[in-house]
């Protein structure tokens, strides 16, 4: 396979694989709205997690519960031994002609280009974006401040961690390529929170560190820039990093009073970004704070300390796993072969009538039709060569027939004969072959002999 074949396979698969993880993503995000309250986090994001695999499956297998089934396809067989009056010599001619002809690239391959060229260029972007945001950081003071060090070592950060300060008098994040390297903290971060406030700060990141977020930020980043023309791709990306920062804060406040909460939930308040800020929507950074949009719903979630039950989000699960099985494979693809005339030939089908019998099964006994025997006179002569009636004529049963062509020339001949209508390459004829060779394929033996 050439590389622009492969790029065009993965194009079309990537396709397949989006629109069917949008399925998958739009049920979930329905379950999500309709029991949002029911489901935890947790729980929510596994599913979600579920998109991201459908995203990046690099194989589906065939099943007749595929939503793909929906939607008929066909794949268009010819048959290798369908009869072809061409010369074989004569069809590489063409195919060559037609090749020099149009040097032109298909669409679905310029597609398929277009596609792998976005991607690449997004994902190199925020590479570069993150060496110059690591340049940038490097030049932040280093906080040695012995209380503030022994409380966020105290918080579960570990001290391969630096801990930098940074101009921005919000900005609360940890930065990183495939794992956190840096704390950035504010200025005036023990001025501006409380020593409660500081605590919960810290368990929230500490979390996020132990949860390795700053690879699963990478991973989910390299799904959309794999699917970046797909808009729900997008949507649940920022979805999965909603859940993720409501699972840190449960993680923050867990066993804590409400005190604790209400001191957690006036941070967050105070962490409010302004338009302007050092974290950018960026894999390479996971804030504190990031959106207005999420500040409501957490602070609710904070101050409820609620609690799931069990009995919903098992029922959700089961549900969605069976969608998800359907979504996860693709559909069954009926074969049409095409006939000897060009025509199209449809496989039997069961249940169809066949000699009359509405069950689709044939007659038994004495009612049953006999046979249809092909009485043409290739066909006659091809029953004839057939000495051991398996349907094939190799040169054994040929050198039988062809008197005179016993010595070493006529074995070549005959030889020469089965290669040139041997379409299929089995070292004999069947019938079709066989009618090529019968009819055309001995003339230009002749003319061959004759010149």
């Amino acid at each position: 396979m050439s590389a622009l074949e492969w790029v065009t396979e993965a194009g079309r698969w990537t396709l397949q694989n989006s629109i069917s993880a949008t399925l998958l993503f739009l049920f979930i995000w329905l379950c999500i709205r309709v029991m949002r309250g029911a489901l935890s986090p947790r729980l929510r994001m596994a599913l979600l997690i579920l998109v991201g695999a459908r995203l990046f499956l690099p194989f589906a297998p065939e099943s007749k519960w595929s939503v793909d089934n929906l939607v008929p396809t066909k794949s268009f067989v010819s048959p290798a031994t369908s009869y072809d009056p061409t010369p074989i010599t004569g069809k590489r001619e063409a195919t060559e002609a037609a090749t020099q002809s149009d040097n032109s690239l298909p669409i679905e391959t310029s597609l398929a280009l277009l596609w792998i060229s976005v991607s690449t260029a997004i994902f190199l972007c925020a590479v570069l974006q993150q060496a110059l945001a690591g340049r940038k950081i490097r030049g932040f003071k280093e906080i040695r401040d012995p209380a503030l060090l022994a409380s966020i070592r105290e918080c579960g950060i570990p001290h391969s961690v630096k801990v930098v300060e940074t101009p921005d008098q919000r900005t609360i994040a940890v930065f990183g390529s495939l794992r956190v390297t840096d704390l950035i903290l504010p200025e005036n971060f023990t001025t501006r929170y409380s020593r409660k406030e500081i605590h919960g700060i810290l368990r929230h990141e500490s979390e996020h560190i132990c949860g390795n977020d700053l690879l699963w930020n990478w991973l989910v980043f390299t799904i959309q820039c794999w699917h970046w023309f797909n808009p729900f791709v997008w949507i649940a990306g920022k979805q999965w990093r909603s859940e993720r920062e409501l699972i840190c804060d449960h993680a923050a406040l867990h066993n804590r009073s409400i005190t604790d909460r209400q001191s957690y939930g006036e941070a967050l308040i105070k962490s409010v970004q302004p338009e302007r800020q050092l974290t950018p929507a960026h894999p390479a950074f996971v804030p504190f704070f990031r959106h207005q949009s999420e500040l409501k719903y957490r602070l609710q979630l904070i101050m409820k300390n609620k609690s799931y039950q069990l009995l919903p989000q098992l029922g959700t699960l089961a549900i969605t796993l069976a969608f998800a099985i359907a979504t996860f494979t693709t559909a069954i693809t009926p074969t049409v072969i095409a006939d000897d005339k060009g025509g199209v030939k449809k496989p039997d089908e069961p249940g169809k009538k066949v000699n009359g019998d509405p069950g689709g099964k044939k007659p038994e006994g004495d009612k049953a039709a006999a046979p249809k025997v092909d009485n043409s006179k290739e066909a006659k002569v091809f029953r004839a060569y057939d000495k051991n009636s398996d349907s094939f004529v190799d040169d054994t049963e040929m050198e039988a027939m062809m008197e005179g062509k016993q010595n070493s020339r006529g074995r070549r001949e005959i030889r020469k004969a089965i290669d040139r209508a041997d379409l299929n390459n089995d070292q004999k004829l069947d019938m079709k072959e066989f009618a090529w060779w019968y009819t055309i394929g001995r003339r230009d033996e002749r003319a061959e002999i004759d010149n």
